[in-house]
């Protein structure tokens, strides 16, 4: 059986002092409640008076509300009438490590009980005890947390049954994530491709010495009590009646004084095993007609109530719960880091809030190269994507532009930078902005740094993103000689930021991060005019000075030759995409070697196998990569 206790008022560590308590022990096969029992601490009619008058009195308990589940746990598992008039006796117990129950119970029964600890609660155990000690390892974040907990449930989940399979698995988690794989199993993708493999969440394992000893602490605990898990029990039926519980009685109210309480659990326990139709078969022990409407929408609620659990089981539902999920946690943090801080604890008490700087802060150096920000805003994150919006900031100078849209918005860039198009205009924030062709703009763009009077240093943040965009039009448009002749070198602010400031972590040192930790507004924050303002306050109060951004800048020519190779080294790697059997690192190289399909094929056809191996390591060798391996190349071979 599984079993587990639930109280009828919130409460957590050393805050549960509920009036009332109820628990139930549920068939592990069958999935029916066996038996069920409450504790009440108080009676509201024996409290009003020293003599109370005649009354259904459900007062049956004088201990605190923690001693209640090991209370109920011997009743129900040791001395249960019913299981007793059935002749059974509970052999295997199921449920959680958070109560004595199991020592409590050992204690009054003359027979073994044998017990299984809820897997859900011991994956949950395991999260909570990496989450402890993280604050000791800076490697360990969330992603890497999760990452551990995820292989700590495929190990219970794929060796149900096999408590030795289990203790193996667990014991060589934290190897695995250090890229030890000499116990790994069939499952481990670097057994499967050895050349290619890489940890998807935490890319290339963990390196910190002392992280790895103290997971290794926690994992080898873990397999000395593989044991106790080993069975892959759930305690969820248990859970799933708590919740019923909490929705006839919640626990805003008190329904604990009283036979109230007492009644309502036993509807759920009703409802539980025989389901909405319980209430039916309550008027027919009395003697009474369910009536026409109460037994249609006993009916309706049952067909609805079956239909939802089958949907439930479905692999596509829980896949897409997980979608939703990911893109609502995303939402939620992009949405956070646009807006600040909003709703926090004495928020308007203790912090003070961020000041809208109405000085320029950036003053126009003397150098003979103007550094000039300028940022996009984009129609999706694809390399063929429109730009919709060109913003440029130098000083006090200032241009700002909006691009008529070609393509559609994607939306998740619609959500990022409130951009959207309605019958081919382009709309912010719901309202319509004058906007010109790319041509125009671009135009416009090189006008505008020409009249500087200097030579131009394109600062823009994540430059990786925006610069191959930005020259791809500039090329498109035939103006490539024109913003020549005015841009000297273009230069990542976000490379320089990361590298002077030292930090780490997803968004730490983005436009929006960087201004909440130095209390600059982000109010209009991913519109390109706004972004550019921002940069430069952050740029200023960071004290990165025209020197460092030129020292870390590239030329037009060196940056323009790097955005053409890419370029071309993808739509090479398109060619490639046939080679499905063929790891995408190698693939990488391939197309890093100007060597398509057509080139591969030519090459085979003329030179066989061994002249094709001899021809790949020259021109590998000639663009100074990392050599293919010899089983890489037989797979090319075999494939070609």
């Amino acid at each position: 059986v599984s079993y587990d206790m639930g109280w009828s008022t919130r409460g957590a560590g050393r805050n549960y002092d509920s009036l009332n308590g109820f628990g139930a022990i549920v068939g592990h096969r069958s999935g029916m409640i066996l038996d069920y029992s409450t504790c009440n601490r108080m009676c509201k009619k024996c409290n009003a008076t020293d003599q109370p008058p005649d009354h259904d009195c459900r007062k049956n308990f004088d201990g605190s509300a923690k001693a209640m589940e090991p209370h109920v746990a011997k009743k129900l598992i040791v001395n249960s009438s019913i299981l007793r008039a059935q002749n059974v006796e509970v052999g295997v117990l199921i449920g959680d490590d958070d109560s004595t129950t199991n020592a409590v119970c050992q204690a009054a029964s003359k027979h073994s009980i044998v017990k299984q600890s809820d897997m859900n609660h011991t994956s949950n155990g395991v999260k909570k005890r990496l989450y402890t000690i993280q604050k000791n390892h800076k490697e360990l974040t969330k992603n890497c947390i999760t990452y551990l907990h995820r292989c700590f449930t495929y190990a219970m989940c794929q060796n149900k049954g096999n408590s030795r399979a289990m203790a193996d698995a667990v014991r060589n988690i934290p190897y695995h994530a250090i890229n030890d794989h000499s116990k790994c199993g069939h499952w481990c993708g670097f057994i499967q491709d050895k050349e290619n493999y890489e940890h998807r969440i935490i890319p290339g394992g963990i390196r910190e010495p002392g992280l790895f000893e103290a997971l290794r602490e926690i994992f080898d605990k873990l397999a000395n009590n593989a044991v106790k898990f080993s069975a892959g029990a759930s305690s969820n039926t248990n859970e799933s009646l708590n919740a019923t519980m909490a929705s006839k009685a919640p626990k805003s109210r008190c329904y604990s004084k009283t036979a109230s309480a007492d009644f309502r659990f036993a509807c759920t326990v009703g409802q539980k095993n025989i389901g909405e139709g319980y209430t039916q078969a309550i008027l027919k022990k009395l003697g009474k007609s369910p009536g026409k409407h109460h037994s249609r929408h006993v009916a309706a609620s049952q067909k609805i109530l079956q239909r939802r659990r089958q949907l439930m089981k479905t692999s596509a539902y829980k896949k897409r719960r997980m979608h939703l999920k990911k893109l609502r946690a995303a939402l939620h943090h992009r949405k956070e880091n646009v807006e600040g801080i909003t709703y926090q604890s004495n928020v308007d008490l203790l912090n003070k809030l961020a000041e809208e700087d109405k000085t320029d802060l950036e003053e126009e150096d003397n150098n003979d190269i103007a550094i000039v920000l300028l940022d996009l805003e984009t129609s999706g994150f694809e390399m063929n994507c429109d730009i919709l919006q060109i913003a440029a900031k130098y000083g006090k100078n200032s241009f700002d532009i909006y691009v008529n849209p070609v393509q559609d918005i994607s939306v998740s860039a619609s959500q990022a930078n409130d951009l959207t198009s309605c019958y081919g205009e382009l709309m912010y924030n719901g309202r319509q902005v004058p906007s010109v062709p790319i041509r125009a703009a671009l135009g416009s763009l090189h006008g505008w740094l020409t009249s500087l009077g200097k030579k131009c240093c394109i600062a823009t943040h994540n430059l990786s993103f925006d610069g191959p965009r930005f020259m791809k039009q500039v090329i498109k448009c035939s103006l490539e000689n024109e913003f020549s002749e005015v841009v000297y070198s273009f230069v990542d602010t976000l490379q320089v930021i990361r590298n002077s400031t030292g930090r780490k972590g997803k968004g730490a040192c983005s436009i929006s991060g960087l201004a909440n930790a130095l209390n600059i507004s982000t109010v209009g924050a991913h519109n390109a005019s706004r972004d550019c303002v921002i940069l430069s306050k952050i740029l200023n109060k960071l004290k990165i000075t025209t020197q460092q951004l030129l020292t870390n800048s590239k030329t037009f020519s060196e940056h323009t030759f790097i955005w053409n190779t890419q370029q071309k080294s993808t739509e090479i790697l398109s060619t490639l995409a046939a080679m499905k059997n063929i790891g995408l690192s190698v693939r990488k190289k391939l197309a890093l070697a100007e060597l398509d399909m057509k080139t591969l094929k030519n090459s085979y056809a003329l030179c066989g196998a061994h002249g094709l191996a001899e021809f790949l390591e020259t021109k590998i060798k000639q663009k100074t990569l990392q050599k293919i391996q010899k089983e890489s190349i037989n797979k090319i071979i075999d494939f070609l």
